[in-house]
């Protein structure tokens, strides 16, 4: 049997199935399947659905898509609130308010960060020192008030 004659359209339908995964409606369609159903009956399927709530806002941001990346990081948060990567999701909120330019925001979740000693929580955030030095240049370069 020669397969040779499906092998092309084979492959142009996985490399459009794949480009239309980063347009909107691809995103949309990730969103929602990643937030459907109810938490707390499945750990599996809660852990699945964290990471990808997670991985598809660190795309976002990485596609500059800051206010969605937001949304997403909210939502990944909100409904896994106990979650292996709510930390990190966390910072990553406060860098996406801080390209957003909520300085005041970006700077609330990076003092609850550093107060939680977050990095203890989680390696890939920043130690203590570093997040204080963020936070100090935050408040200064964007004179926030009642920041300590």
């Amino acid at each position: 049997m020669d397969i040779s004659k499906i092998v092309w359209p084979l492959v142009i339908v996985a490399v459009l199935g794949l480009g239309w995964l980063v347009t909107e409606g691809g995103v949309n369609y990730q969103f929602k399947k990643y937030n459907e159903g109810a938490t707390g009956t499945d750990p599996e399927k809660d852990a699945l659905q964290e990471k990808g709530l997670s991985k598809l806002a660190g795309f976002l941001m990485t596609t500059f898509r800051y206010q969605k990346a937001a949304d997403t990081y909210n939502a990944a948060i909100d409904r896994f609130p106990n979650g292996e990567n709510v930390w990190w999701n966390s910072y990553q909120l406060a860098r996406c308010q801080e390209k957003l330019k909520n300085f005041d925001e970006a700077v609330r979740l990076l003092v609850f960060i550093r107060d939680q000693d977050g990095d203890s929580h989680d390696e890939r955030i920043p130690g203590f020192d570093n997040l204080n030095l963020r936070i100090q240049k935050l408040v200064e370069t964007h004179e926030i008030k009642g920041v300590s």
